[in-house]
């Protein structure tokens, strides 16, 4: 999956600008990072994701990085 749609998608879910979503940032940086904002993630991926996107995963993610990861 190309990064840049990736980081441009979170961004619109987390609710903030792609400018301010690093591959490296923790996902608790972000106040928008919540239940509903995994859930989102979760459909919104489900469809482009190589694998079955499980939302316990997702839950456990830590870096915008590990949820990239989990789409490959």
């Amino acid at each position: 999956m190309d990064v840049n749609y990736f980081k441009k998608e979170l961004a619109h879910i987390l609710e903030t600008s792609i400018d301010n979503v690093s591959m490296e940032d923790e996902l608790d940086k972000f106040e928008t990072w919540d239940s509903l904002a995994m859930m989102t993630f979760v459909v919104f991926f489900r469809d482009k994701a190589v694998k079955e996107l499980d939302p316990m995963k997702v839950s456990k993610c830590s870096k915008v990085s590990n949820l990239l990861e989990l789409l490959k």
